[in-house]
């Protein structure tokens, strides 16, 4: 599947850990765990607004994918969303339902922009180790200026993803 405004609908569930990745976008999941809420995305995003993330014209209409996941016979006990825009919809969709962030649910964005520290509860998130993927550029840029006949081919770089740890996030809830 892949990452984009409605990313945040993808949730590890399971008693003792959050196991079980579901996603009601994912063909491979029963339709049992779609419940509509894989329709009510479609029909987002066909219209440019992305599910849960504040993209409705109000808290209303950014309900469904959260609504549809937590009515899910075992609903998760977390969210991930492929940014933190996206987190804090699902912050706000989980709020607007009363449903209680982390006592019940918990939430983590990607990215760790600014809003992140400041929403409530402050959204937990993977940080983008910017200075060091700029760094990491700049220096293969140089080398290739330096010695033109430095190999082009693609190359693969791997960083450390800090985990941010706030208050959007706790163990799961006892079944």
């Amino acid at each position: 599947m892949q990452a984009g405004p409605t990313g945040w609908r993808r949730a590890w569930t399971g008693g003792a850990g959050r196991s079980r990745l579901r996603s009601s976008g994912d063909e491979a999941a029963p339709a049992a765990q779609h419940q509509g809420s894989a329709a009510a995305d479609e029909s987002q995003a066909e219209q440019g607004r992305g599910a849960g993330c504040g993209g409705g014209r109000d808290a209303r209409e950014d309900q469904g994918p959260l609504a549809g996941l937590m009515s899910l016979a075992e609903p998760p006990t977390s969210v991930s969303a492929s940014t933190d825009l996206v987190g804090v919809g699902a912050l706000h969709a989980a709020h607007a339902l009363g449903i209680p962030v982390p006592g019940r649910l918990s939430v983590v964005g990607f990215d760790d922009i600014l809003i992140a520290a400041h929403t409530v509860p402050a959204l937990t998130t993977l940080r983008m180790p910017i200075v060091e993927i700029v760094g990491h550029g700049v220096a293969q840029a140089v080398a290739l200026t330096r010695d033109p006949s430095v190999g082009r081919e693609p190359s693969l770089a791997v960083f450390k993803l800090p985990l941010i740890v706030r208050d959007s996030t706790a163990p799961p809830p006892a079944r």
